[in-house]
C-alpha cells in the first residue's frame, strides 16, 4: 500500500470543473490527504506551458502522485483505488464492478459534453467574447486538442443557441430517468454500497440541480431524490467542495486545504 501525505499527492483542478469535483470527492472519501493546486480556467492556465507539462491535453483535472502524472479523471480515481486500497470506492463483486464501469463511461461520454455546453455558455462566454481576433488566434493557439479549440472559438464568436442548449438538457434529464431506473431496487447506483458510480455522477447532478431544480423534485424523482439528500449528508461530498467556485477571487474559495 502507497504511503499517504499531502506531499505526496498534489492535485491540479479547478473548483467548479465537473471532472475535477469528482476527483476531490474520490480523494475524500477515500481520506487522502493532499496538496490543492488551483487552476484558473477562466484566466486560461490550464493552456499554460508549465501546465502542459504536467497534463499535455491542457485541461483539469491532473494528479501528481510521487512525481508520477496522471491524467483523465476516471482513470485518476480507480488509480486512488489500486495505489490506496483503504476506503475502497469500487465494489468487490465483478458484475457491480463492471456496472460502476459502465456509469463511469456514460458520464465521460454522454453527460460531460451535454454540461460542458450550459457551463461554458455561463462562464466563458462572457469573457471569450470580448477577445480580439488576434487575442483569441493566440489563445487557440496553445490549445492541442481541435474538438477544445472548437468550444473556445464558439464561446467566443459564434455562442450555442438556445435550441443546442435545450438538447444539451435533455441529455441531463436522461441521466436523471436513468438513475431513477437503477435505484429501484438498491440504494446506490450499482448495490448497497457507495462507488464510484455514485462519485462520478455527483458533480452532473449537482449542476441539473443548478440549472434545473425541479429535477430533483420528490414528487418528480423520488428515488434519486432521496439519494441525493443522503449523498450531500457524507462528510466525503462536504469535504470536496462540490460547489460553485469559479477561481482564487470567489468569497466562496475555500483556499488551499489538505484533505483528510
Amino acid at each position: 500500500m502507497a504511503e499517504n501525505n499531502a506531499d505526496s499527492l498534489i492535485l491540479y483542478h479547478g473548483w467548479s470543473s465537473s471532472a475535477s469535483r469528482k476527483v476531490r470527492f474520490a480523494l475524500a472519501e477515500k481520506q487522502l490527504a493532499y496538496t490543492s493546486r488551483p487552476i484558473n480556467v477562466r484566466k486560461n492556465e490550464h493552456h499554460a506551458p508549465a501546465y502542459r507539462k504536467i497534463n499535455p491535453n491542457g485541461v483539469v483535472p491532473a494528479l501528481v502522485h510521487n512525481g508520477v502524472q496522471l491524467i483523465e479523471s476516471s482513470f485518476i480515481n480507480e488509480y486512488l483505488d489500486d495505489a490506496f486500497p483503504e476506503h475502497p470506492i469500487r465494489p468487490a463483486d465483478p458484475v457491480e464492478r463492471h456496472a460502476m464501469r459502465l456509469w463511469c463511461r456514460d458520464v465521460d461520454d454522454k453527460y460531460l459534453p451535454a454540461v460542458l455546453k450550459h457551463n461554458w455558455q455561463s462562464t466563458i462566454h462572457p469573457i471569450a467574447r470580448e477577445w480580439s481576433d488576434a487575442e483569441l488566434e493566440e489563445k487557440l493557439a496553445n490549445i492541442p486538442d481541435p474538438e477544445r479549440r472548437n468550444f473556445w472559438y464558439r464561446m467566443a464568436r459564434d455562442p450555442f443557441t438556445p435550441e443546442e442548449l435545450e438538447e444539451a438538457m435533455a441529455v441531463l434529464r436522461g441521466l436523471i430517468r436513468q438513475m431513477e431506473d437503477a435505484l429501484a431496487d438498491r440504494p446506490w447506483l450499482t448495490g448497497d454500497s457507495f462507488t464510484l458510480a455514485d462519485i462520478s455522477v455527483t458533480p452532473y447532478v449537482k449542476r441539473i440541480e443548478e440549472l434545473e431544480t425541479a429535477q430533483l423534485d420528490p414528487d418528480a424523482n423520488p428515488r434519486t431524490a432521496d439519494w441525493w439528500q443522503r449523498l450531500t449528508a457524507r462528510p466525503g461530498f462536504k469535504a470536496a467542495h462540490i460547489g460553485a467556485y469559479a477561481d482564487q477571487a470567489d468569497p466562496e474559495y475555500p483556499g488551499p486545504h489538505a484533505a483528510g
